[in-house]
């Protein structure tokens, strides 16, 4: 992870501050009659432009490569058998090439599943039953099932 631009930002701005102070600290010394004023206003101001100004680098560069991170792809397929842990579907024709293969899912409990945009049981699927599966992969590429939505029809 790359240390975020608005804390070096917000860092030197401060270090400006203490320089602009020590410097007014040596002409107070020599001219007794100038006051911090000037100083505590110019650190203000520095300050003031500098907060919001890194807080919208931040923003910006918060997002750099978010989307790289993760993957996430649904595909339709018919459910071939479901097993304690594992669900066995074959991708139907109306998905793309990489995606109509027979395959194994790992489902774990507590798996989202949804029947007409409502939560369903994970136990209400069964061999036959048409699916959308929505895939998760990670920057390391592990696939993990994110989702299965039950859909209407028979195969």
């Amino acid at each position: 992870m790359i240390f975020p631009a608005f804390v070096l930002l917000l860092c030197g701005a401060v270090l400006l501050c203490i320089a602009v102070f020590a410097v007014c600290g040596r002409l107070s010394e020599r001219r007794p009659a100038r006051r911090w004023l000037p100083a505590a206003a110019l650190c203000a101001l520095v300050l003031l432009a500098a907060a919001p100004l890194s807080f919208l680098l931040g923003c910006r560069f918060a997002d750099r490569g978010a989307d790289a991170q993760f993957d996430v792809r649904a595909f339709y397929a018919e459910v071939r058998s479901v097993g304690a842990e594992t669900l066995a579907v074959q991708g139907l024709p109306i998905n793309g090439a990489d995606s109509r293969g027979a395959r194994t899912l790992r489902i774990y409990e507590g798996l989202p599943v949804e029947r007409d945009g409502e939560p369903a049981a994970l136990s209400e699927i069964e061999a036959g039953d048409l699916v959308s599966v929505v895939l998760l992969t990670d920057a390391g590429g592990t696939k993990e099932v994110f989702k299965i939505e039950l859909l209407d029809g028979e195969a």
